[in-house]
């Protein structure tokens, strides 16, 4: 056998390399996930997620990588392997393991800059427990799925609605970028097909019909009144997942206020 041919020995170092995780549940509970998003292995909702090496940080830190969403891909395929499609995960499901990756990643703290509004205030950093905002996420009520998910419109038409995606979001951000942002001249009707691309990839089915073509025509010819109706309801469904406040105490005046994180947790990695 020549030397080419010869099995490579396993490297010893990496034998008990593996650095232990955490299981988290999703907030979603993995309601709605049926179309392999998750493994077989997954039950109720919960993954067990491994902190990120040096060359995940690089990829999360490239900003092609993060606008198009591969980044999102690549780290989860190692980090959170039972996460099969991550592009077809709910959004809020992706920020919640975004903290969760943060946090085993780099420390239980992140820290974040904040000024009070009280005499004479001055902009401060405070250090943050991540677990507070893991601590705090909102899951999803199973008991009220019906009542919150599904809005009849006058006609007796009834709309299932999903929570967003996290390619849809990607998408949507996409064709932001793609308007030209720096123009004093907005493009309207690009602006227009941007919006109701966003909240139909929030519908799951009108009547139970699902193709997107439809109900984008459908959404375009709808009453206005129905439009306002839609948004309520998706609003309302969307009280749920990670809470991105923390109270703090403030340096200036010793007194307790609450600032926000990013709402983009991927910032908690720039």
């Amino acid at each position: 056998m020549s030397e080419q041919n010869m099995p490579v020995a396993p490297n010893p170092l990496l034998a008990q390399l593996r650095i232990p995780g955490e299981t988290f549940k999703l907030p979603s509970g993995g309601i709605f996930y049926n179309n392999n998003e998750l493994d077989e292995s997954v039950i109720n909702g919960e993954v067990y997620v491994y902190p990120m090496t040096a060359i995940d940080e690089i990829t999360i830190k490239t900003p092609d990588k993060l606008f198009s969403g591969d980044a999102i891909v690549d780290i989860f395929a190692h980090c959170i392997p039972q996460i099969k499609n991550p592009r077809m995960m709910f959004s809020k499901d992706i920020d919640f393991l975004l903290v969760c990756l943060r946090m085993l990643s780099y420390g239980q703290t992140i820290s974040l800059t904040a000024t009070h509004n009280c005499t004479n205030a001055k902009e401060h950093s405070y250090d943050v427990e991540l677990r507070e905002f893991i601590a705090k996420s909102k899951s999803i009520d199973p008991t009220t799925i019906t009542q919150l998910f599904t809005v009849t419109m006058d006609n007796g038409q009834v709309v299932h609605l999903q929570p967003a995606r996290f390619g849809d979001i990607v998408r949507f951000y996409q064709s932001l970028d793609r308007t030209d942002t720096n123009s004093q001249e907005v493009d309207y009707e690009k602006l227009k097909i941007t919006m109701i691309e966003n909240v139909v990839g929030m519908i799951h089915d009108v009547n139970n019909i699902t193709e997107k073509s439809f109900i984008t025509e459908w959404l375009k010819s709808i009453p206005v009144k129905w439009t306002y109706k839609i948004g309520d309801a998706i609003g309302a469904s969307s009280d749920w997942g990670p809470n991105f406040k923390a109270t703090v105490i403030c340096t200036d005046c010793n007194q307790p206020y609450e600032i926000s994180a990013p709402i983009n947790p991927i910032a908690f990695f720039m």
